[in-house]
């Protein structure tokens, strides 16, 4: 889909042909040339379209800056990253401002090397929005050695799967500090769920039930080809194996039943349950699907979704809603006749959603993307647009977000980063 940008935080202004960069050091261009999308670090998205936008940032330097004004054209040519405007030499609107020790233009708005001025620079995590700099994330917890880590969130504990080790471990929040290991030996797990006393875990060909007090294990379902992910409702666990949702008891060992089965000979590979559904995400076709768990009236709701991920947290409900990733990430109500999806968030700079965090109530979605950024959107019912901004930049691999009731929690590689919400 197509996005264009409107800028939501605007430091130049536009007026009688000229565009006046910010603060006493701007430069002047005319408004001929095109601005640039996305250049604040912070911007309006219309969800009409493909995600475009600028990179996320930290600002730099003890650079001083200068007028992009006129000088340092040699046959009709510009240097630094000026353009040519009424004969003279100017910065141009998408990069407005000149810093001579460097030299070039820049964005201070989101560059991240030049943040609000040419003397800024963010920390190396820090991302520049709006010309200013975002706080650090701060270390919450650590688990060595653990592959990737899945994570998930209760009103009092977060919960991480180390995929390398097999451990399932708790932290207190919102404290943190030491993981408090539940339970070993989980071989080839994956994904997992839990409820109000256990942790159901996809583990390899298997989903075993683990209790959150005492880490005792059990094996409740066996299957003859891998499990991509498994839910939990109403004492039953749900899994995806196959082309099939199937669904088993959560309390003791048994045989899984079919529920639902994926359209066009998909493999389900992402699941989550509300409201009497279970909702899938397929490959092969990329669709994303609904089924009631009890009756007959499948709805393909996604069809053909391009950058569809799959497994832990890759589909995602609340009460009425089933979220999921196309290009960025894909709201849509699954009772009723309307199943129109709308996006709710779209990465700044087009780069590729690997895990993101919805709350609904605050409409507001947390996504961590394939450069490393982590950014916050946010959506109002019936407008046609995203608010979005960075939160961080250049994070190590990210596996796993989640939320608690003020802060966001990001797994990067093994450790587990906290920032406010």
């Amino acid at each position: 889909m197509n996005t264009r940008f409107k800028q939501v935080v605007v430091r130049g202004a536009v007026a009688s042909g000229l565009l006046v960069g910010l603060g006493a050091v701007g430069c002047s261009s005319t408004t001929d040339t095109p601005a640039s999308p996305g250049t604040s670090g912070t911007a309006t998205m219309s969800t009409s379209g493909a995600s475009a936008g600028g990179s996320g940032g930290a600002a730099a330097g003890s650079s001083s800056s200068g007028s992009g004004g006129g000088g340092g054209a040699a046959a009709g040519k510009c240097s630094d990253g000026k353009v040519m405007v009424m004969g003279a030499c100017a910065c141009p609107p998408y990069a407005p401002l000149f810093c001579e020790a460097v030299p070039k233009c820049v964005t201070p708005m989101k560059d991240p090397d030049h943040c609000g001025d040419c003397a800024t620079k963010c920390n190396a995590m820090s991302a520049c929005a709006a010309g200013k700099c975002t706080p650090d994330l701060a270390t919450f917890g650590e688990a060595a050695g653990c592959g990737s880590l899945k994570l998930l969130s209760t009103a009092d504990k977060l919960y991480a799967l180390s995929t390398m080790t097999g451990t399932l471990s708790s932290f207190a929040l919102p404290a943190g500090g030491a993981a408090v290991p539940i339970a070993t030996g989980l071989t080839g797990g994956t994904a997992f769920a839990i409820d109000a006393t256990n942790a159901y875990v996809a583990t390899g060909m298997t989903v075993t039930q683990v209790k959150l007090a005492g880490g005792a294990k059990t094996v409740l379902v066996t299957e003859a080809t891998p499990i991509f992910d498994v839910a939990v409702d109403a004492g039953k666990i749900y899994y995806a194996v196959g082309k099939d949702i199937k669904q088993a008891d959560a309390a003791a060992p048994s045989a899984g039943v079919s529920v639902a089965v994926s359209a066009d000979e998909g493999m389900a590979q992402g699941v989550a349950v509300s409201g009497g559904m279970v909702l899938y995400a397929s490959n092969d076709a990329f669709n994303l699907e609904a089924d009631p768990i009890v009756g007959d009236m499948h709805v393909k709701i996604g069809a053909s979704q391009s950058n569809l991920i799959f497994g832990h947290r890759s589909v995602q409900a609340d009460a009425t809603s089933v979220y999921w990733v196309q290009q960025g990430v894909q709201r849509a109500l699954f009772g009723g006749a309307d199943h129109a999806g709308k996006t709710v968030a779209v990465p700044l700079n087009s780069a590729q959603v690997i895990a993101y965090a919805v709350d609904s109530a605050a409409k507001n979605v947390y996504i961590a993307t394939d450069d490393g950024s982590l950014e916050k959107s946010t959506w109002v019912d019936g407008m046609d647009t995203v608010e979005a901004t960075w939160m961080a930049r250049a994070l190590p691999t990210v596996s796993s977000v989640v939320l608690d009731a003020t802060s966001v929690y990001v797994a990067s590689e093994c450790k587990i980063l906290k920032g406010a919400r």
